[in-house]
């Protein structure tokens, strides 16, 4: 059984829009200017270099350190929908697994942020064929795309959320090792679309 990514935390960043205008625009200003970044032992990228930081500084494709800000698990696939698609990935993680530290493990996930309406009927198509039931014959690790809401302090906006979501009974080490063959057969599908 697969339980469903409903219940997650919800999505929030600070100055959405200026977030956007940076990603629509290579000239702004913002995107010259260099971040900091951290990699925990367990591989996060982020602040601090903490397993537990669940912030990291929201790159665009216009500042040079963007790939460096994805985690190497979900990298392929941001760039994929970033550079192909042309889309706006607001977060993403590679997934953790944090049971020797006693911390909850993570799942993999990359959020898509869309512009329009039409946008993000791209988007639904896009993420519906990547993740047919067809090619959803996963064992342990099912590909799962949620339609939620990311919030500022001012608006808030529907966002696309794909989650490689860990069957309810399988260990988080089994999760782990079935996760690359079902991410790599997801950016399959997409770069086929």
């Amino acid at each position: 059984m697969f339980i469903p990514p409903e219940v997650r935390l919800v999505n929030r960043m600070p100055s959405l829009s200026r977030f956007v205008a940076r990603w629509d625009d290579p000239s702004n200003v913002e995107n010259s200017e260099p971040v900091k970044l951290a990699l925990s032992e367990f591989g996060n990228i982020n602040q601090s270099g903490a397993p537990d930081e669940s912030t990291g500084h929201v790159c665009t494709p216009h500042q040079s350190q963007f790939p460096a800000c994805v985690e190497p698990g979900i990298r392929p696939m941001t760039l994929l929908l970033v550079q192909r698609f042309g889309l706006i990935t607001y977060t993403s993680c590679e997934g953790h697994d944090y049971g020797a530290i006693g911390l909850p493990s993570v799942e993999r996930h990359i959020g898509i942020l869309p512009r329009s309406a039409q946008e993000a009927g791209k988007i639904s198509e896009l993420v519906q064929y990547a993740c047919s039931d067809q090619v959803a014959q996963w064992r342990g690790v099912k590909p799962m795309w949620l339609r939620q809401w990311l919030h500022d302090d001012e608006r808030k906006l529907e966002v696309y959320d794909l989650y490689f979501v860990k069957r309810h009974d399988l260990k988080w080490g089994d999760y782990f090792s079935q996760l690359p063959d079902v991410s790599r057969l997801v950016e399959e599908r997409l770069s086929k679309y």
